[in-house]
């Protein structure tokens, strides 16, 4: 009994540890930046993303950081980081529109439109987490009031709001899956110019060239290699020390 108890509460201090360290890391940074020391703040941020903090500030900081480092490509995938995870905040909107609007190819940072993303109105606006979170409201409403009724069976109306509730709850969980299967990873590329190829390799064929803050759809990984799609498109391999992505990996 002890020993559970001490585990729990263990569990709890090194949460709260960690917590605590990440906030007095993101300060570090912030006051990095406010110096003018853009570098600093950069390796700060990216050194908490690389320890698992899934944050949209985060990244929308570390966007501006890499702006004013001049690095374009890096700036385009922290600000489309951010959006993934804070779709409707209007400075990330207005950042990355900014700097979409510098960059040589001109690419949006969504495919094109599909069935799927003709019914998925809401994805630019809405993140899956959240979808998710409004389905187990429903779910769990329409349990609670479908259980109310079967112990006071004269109140008919209840039953019938359960019923309801739950109706919805299904409709949501499908915009979720519909979510889930639209979420993808974007990046950016964020060399100079990269060759792109019709295979993981550089003997394959280049089939067309990208060039610095391309937005680009990462749907695969083959070693060294990604495997990406275009707004207009196009697919094709991209060397991973070309792009700056965060979901994938870089090696």
């Amino acid at each position: 009994m002890y020993h559970k108890f001490y585990a729990l509460f263990l569990g709890l201090f090194l949460c709260t540890s960690q917590v605590s360290a990440s906030q007095g890391q993101l300060e570090l940074a912030a006051q990095a930046y406010d110096k003018g020391d853009f570098y600093q703040s950069v390796k700060i941020y990216e050194e908490l993303i690389s320890e698992g903090l899934d944050n949209g500030h985060v990244f929308y900081n570390l966007g501006n950081a890499y702006y004013r480092l001049e690095e374009p490509g890096k700036a385009m995938a922290a600000y489309l980081a951010a959006k993934r995870l804070l779709p409707r905040n209007p400075d990330i909107k207005a950042n990355l529109a900014y700097v979409h609007g510098q960059i040589k190819d001109k690419l949006e940072y969504q495919t094109e439109s599909g069935f799927l993303n003709v019914i998925a109105f809401w994805q630019d606006s809405v993140t899956s987490k959240e979808i998710f979170e409004v389905f187990l409201f429903f779910w769990c409403l329409g349990f609670l009031l479908l259980g109310v009724f079967y112990w006071k069976r004269q109140l008919v109306l209840l039953k019938r709001s359960g019923l309801g509730m739950l109706g919805v709850a299904v409709i949501t969980f499908s915009a979720f899956l519909i979510s889930q299967n639209q979420d993808a990873v974007w990046g950016a590329v964020s060399a100079n110019s990269a060759a792109v190829r019709s295979g993981p390799g550089e003997l394959n064929t280049q089939v067309f060239e990208l060039h610095r803050g391309a937005p680009i759809k990462i749907t695969e990984e083959e070693k060294d290699w990604f495997l990406i799609n275009l707004s207009d498109g196009k697919k094709g391999w991209i060397a991973k020390k070309q792009v700056s992505s965060y979901g994938f990996k870089n090696s």
